[in-house]
């Protein structure tokens, strides 16, 4: 049986527009503890209501409604400002040095190993809190 972290005070918002890799991160990242909301588009995303703000916004870079520089600067503007992690291909990679000069806590590449993801969304969590106190 896996063992199942402690991260149940953490809401993370997931986007991605292929549902099969929205569901296994639903899977993977429920299976780490946190609590999950899953997004098929920015649109959706964006027009969220919040009472509370997620602690990590994990999105794709690649989206069919809005680029993910785009996104990346509406979400920056919330406050406070949720870490960001975003999801690339290996051809992406350009992309993903933009997204990290534009404020993204970190990147991922497609296909991911599951326990360095969850690592990496809980260390762009622990930094991005940090640099909030």
């Amino acid at each position: 049986m896996a063992h199942r972290e402690n991260n149940d005070e953490y809401l993370l918002h997931v986007l991605d527009t292929d549902k099969y890799t929205l569901a296994s991160l639903e899977a993977l990242l429920t299976m780490a503890g946190y609590q999950i909301e899953c997004f098929n588009s920015a649109k959706d995303l964006l027009n969220k209501h919040y009472e509370t703000l997620p602690a990590c916004i994990i999105t794709e870079w690649n989206l069919s409604d809005i680029t993910g520089l785009e996104l990346l600067e509406k979400i920056r503007v919330l406050s406070p400002a949720p870490a960001v992690v975003i999801l690339t291909t290996d051809n992406e990679l350009r992309e993903a040095v933009k997204a990290m000069l534009a404020g993204a806590s970190d990147f991922v590449t497609k296909p991911y190993i599951g326990r360095i993801f969850v690592k990496k969304i809980k260390a762009a969590i622990e930094e991005n809190s940090s640099k909030r106190h």
